[in-house]
Parts: structure tokens; C-alpha cells; sequence
């Protein structure tokens, strides 16, 4: 009995001592995500009729997504006083996105942490963004999905917005409106996938059975 239960106390210690490092690496998949990396762009506007989707799957255990970052530019340099973005992510369907039935289907906004980095990519400056996702958007590894990102601040591919991508290779999907298909396209569009970190409780639940172990090891002395 004492044996059995040396044996479960080892294995908590060990648990709580991996799990730090697991909470700590909450990106789940990152594709070119940076500025020096950027090369090209898609224009991504509902306001001049295009749509961009970049697929992605990650491998390990299922996941619950937290957040996206991604970068961008405004063509002509015309930068909003507020972005209008939409963030869906689709699954796949031979090879492209579903036209309809994306599992996130979110307007954002203007609330994606916009900044400037400062990186000047022709005419243009290079932003990055940040979006927070409600909870409940769950992945599973090995699946494919599609994620798609468009703003609606332009009117015409003059001064909407674009994209960024690390080169104009690879697989890509691109659509004029909602109502319609997804067309094979290219691109590898630079985007980050973070997932929920591991909940305040946790560490409470942590804390208390480390105590319950200290407190075991007191009674045996």
C-alpha cells in the first residue's frame, strides 16, 4: 500500500514539474511569422471583392485556440483611423475551404492590437495584429483547416488591404464574396496560431496538492 501510494506521489511531483514548460509553449503553429520575411501580399478586402485563405494543421494533442497574429499592409499607404476585420477559419474539403460552415466566423474589428513595425515593404509600411479569441474554438491535430482574414477598409485594390506573405508559392485559396466558391490560389501568408493557456485554477490545484505532499511528508518525520 505504501508502495502504491509512493508511487502516485511521484507521479504528481513529476506532472507538476513538466507542466510549466508545457503551458509555456502555447504557439501551436507559426508559418514565416516575421517582418524580414515579407515579400509579397494578397489583397484581402471585402471592399474590393477579394478574399485570401492560408491552410494549416499541427501535430500533438488537440487544442483550444486563443489567438491569431498575423501581418499586413495597406496599399497606397492609406491607413485606416480602424481596421474592419474578419477572422473565419473553414474546414477542408478537398483540398480548399467549405464555402460555408467555417467553425470561427468572427468580426473583430478594429480590436487586433495593430502596430506598426516599421518595416517599409515598397510604398507601404509592414503591420502586424493580434486578435483574442472567445473560448470554445476547438482544433484537432492532424486536421487540416483553412484560415481566412479579410478587412473591409478600401474600395478598389489602390488602397485596400493586403496580406503579407513570405513569397507567392505555395498553396493558398482565394474568393470575390461569401456566396461563392474557393478558387485554388498561392501564397504562404505569414500568420501565428496561439492556444489558451493552461487556466488560473490549475495553478491553484497545483498549489494545494504540492501542500497536501508537504504536509504527508511532515506526518511521516
Amino acid at each position: 500500500m505504501r508502495q502504491k501510494k509512493s508511487t502516485f506521489i511521484k507521479s504528481i511531483v513529476l506532472f507538476l514539474f513538466l507542466m510549466p514548460s508545457l503551458a509555456s509553449a502555447t504557439i501551436i503553429f507559426t508559418q514565416n511569422f516575421d517582418p524580414s520575411l515579407s515579400g509579397a501580399n494578397g489583397s484581402s478586402d471585402f471592399g474590393s471583392n477579394n478574399q485570401k485563405a492560408d491552410n494549416f494543421s499541427f501535430s500533438g494533442t488537440d487544442q483550444t485556440l486563443g489567438a491569431i497574429s498575423w501581418l499586413g499592409i495597406y496599399h497606397g499607404n492609406s491607413i485606416p483611423s480602424a481596421d474592419d476585420f474578419t477572422l473565419r477559419i473553414f474546414p477542408n474539403n478537398s483540398g480548399l475551404p467549405q464555402t460555408t460552415g467555417a467553425i470561427l466566423d468572427l468580426n473583430i474589428g478594429s480590436n487586433v492590437n495593430r502596430i506598426d513595425t516599421l518595416t517599409n515593404l515598397g510604398s507601404s509600411d509592414l503591420f502586424s495584429y493580434k486578435a483574442y479569441l472567445p473560448a470554445g474554438i476547438n482544433l484537432t491535430a492532424g486536421t487540416t483547416y483553412w484560415l481566412s482574414i479579410v478587412n473591409n477598409v478600401g474600395s478598389s485594390t489602390f488602397d485596400d488591404w493586403a496580406w503579407a506573405a513570405s513569397s507567392t508559392g505555395g498553396a493558398a485559396a482565394y474568393r470575390s464574396s461569401d456566396t461563392q466558391a474557393w478558387n485554388s490560389g498561392s501564397g504562404t501568408f505569414q500568420f501565428e496560431l496561439t492556444a489558451v493557456p493552461l487556466p488560473a485554477g490549475f495553478w491553484l490545484m497545483a498549489s494545494g496538492l504540492l501542500s497536501l505532499i508537504s504536509f504527508r511528508k511532515k506526518e511521516k518525520v
